[in-house]
């Protein structure tokens, strides 16, 4: 109550002070008829607590099996949506069973159980890297550097373009990836080396990791960082914000990134494969990767530049036919090459 009338004053001593008025009311739980065992367990346990999020659960798998999530959407939806959902089904109807909604407990067994499924969906995305480059004779350096970071890596990603969507600020977005790359280096590695240290010393021998390159995919890593850094400070200067923005500058900041990783993975690559290189020849490499992600940025901006002429005569569709079938000429020439070369 505030802004009383008629003369009328609040009492400093109550809640509220001489400015408002604040009336507490406590809703007791009380289950008519029910025995003293139930009430006894309702004293502890939350039971509509239990009986919203039962429902919510049941929810949760209806939607899971129609398309769209609704009877409504399923009655509107194409043949990519079909698809899409057959591809998805397994995925989310085992999610959909298996996750509790977040109703329980405040979210906490939610929180618990969405970690175990990240946990083991690591762990089956690992094995089958490692499998895939045991397969095709590729070095364990690099499944680990490509595939395994690949495939761990999928749910921060999905959970920063959750957190951007969601979120006005980008916040979220980016403490997501820091704090995420923060446990995996100090608890991922730290905590299992410093067991394997403790374990080894009892057994009265030494635990050592060979770095094997490791320095120099920390100097490339860390140089593509403060890119990183900067291109987030440039676009907070000029658009306003790390995330959004212009069309072109979206597009040209995050095609930077991703050339950036794949520089990165090249590099890292190239040093497993040339382990005992001298320092003068990787600072080499890494200077000649500089104007590398310059031209390919040059023919990007090339590239986006032709596609907006292309709309105003042949049509994007037409643009895109032409850049597939030029390419495909390309892989061609590119084959009959190789074959000649051999």
């Amino acid at each position: 109550m505030e802004e009383p009338t008629g003369g009328a004053e609040f009492n400093p001593d109550f809640d509220g002070g001489e400015e408002c008025q604040r009336l507490t009311i406590i809703v007791e739980n009380e289950i008519a008829g029910g025995s003293c065992f139930t009430a006894a367990i309702d004293s502890f346990i939350n039971l509509d607590e239990i009986r919203q999020g039962t429902a919510l659960w049941v929810d949760q798998v209806k939607e899971a099996l129609f398309v769209g999530g609704s009877r409504e959407e399923q009655e509107q939806a194409g043949a990519l949506d079909w698809l899409s959902h057959f591809l998805w089904l397994p995925w989310t109807l085992t999610f959909s069973l298996f996750t509790p909604p977040p109703a329980y407990l405040g979210g906490w067994v939610c929180f618990a159980v969405s970690l175990g499924h990240i946990a083991w969906l690591t762990i089956i995305i690992g094995d089958l890297a490692e499998l895939f480059g045991c397969v095709a004779n590729v070095d364990d350096n690099i499944t680990a550097i490509s595939f395994v970071a690949l495939g761990t890596s999928v749910p921060d990603l999905f959970a920063s373009m959750t957190a951007a969507k969601q979120d006005p600020h980008a916040d979220a977005s980016i403490v997501n990836v820091t704090g995420s790359n923060s446990v995996n280096v100090f608890l991922g590695i730290g905590l299992p080396w410093l067991l394997a240290s403790f374990y080894w010393y009892m057994q009265g021998t030494t635990f050592a990791v060979k770095s094997q390159g490791l320095s120099f995919s920390v100097l490339v890593f860390t140089c593509g960082a403060c890119v990183t850094l900067s291109v987030i400070q440039i676009r907070r200067w000029k658009v306003g914000g790390e995330l959004g923005g212009p069309v072109d500058t979206k597009a040209y900041s995050s095609f930077l990134l991703v050339v950036l990783w794949l520089s990165y993975i090249g590099l890292s690559v190239w040093k497993y494969q040339n382990i005992d290189a001298p320092l003068t020849q990787d600072l080499m490499m890494l200077g000649l990767t500089i104007p590398l992600v310059g031209v390919v940025m040059m023919i990007f901006a090339a590239i986006r530049f032709l596609l907006k002429l292309s709309k105003e005569y042949i049509g994007e569709e037409g643009f895109w036919g032409i850049f597939v079938a030029i390419g495909i000429v390309g892989l061609r020439f590119a084959v009959l090459f190789i074959f000649q070369w051999q």
